[in-house]
């Protein structure tokens, strides 16, 4: 994913700045029957008026999840098709 400036959490200011990286895996919808993952590398940031440090934000991954909405969505359909 490309870098972009991200607003601080805490106090609002812009920042640029990376702290470090992390390696994410992350469940996605199968492909050929397969199961599949994403392998993402995640940037923290480091905001340089107060100091607070933060994740990146991704538009396909909810905070805290480990699998993307995409994913999410076609268990719910999944479910839906197989009623009982």
């Amino acid at each position: 994913m490309k870098q972009k400036p991200h607003i601080c959490p805490r106090c609002g200011e812009i920042t640029s700045k990376i702290h470090d990286y992390r390696v994410q895996r992350i469940k996605d919808v199968p492909l050929f029957g397969k199961p599949t993952v994403i392998v993402l590398k995640k940037r923290r940031y480091v905001c340089k008026h107060c100091g607070k440090k933060f994740y990146e934000h991704i538009d396909y991954l909810p905070r805290y999840h480990r699998m993307t909405n995409r994913l999410s969505i076609y268990i719910l359909q999944q479910l839906k098709n197989n009623k009982a």
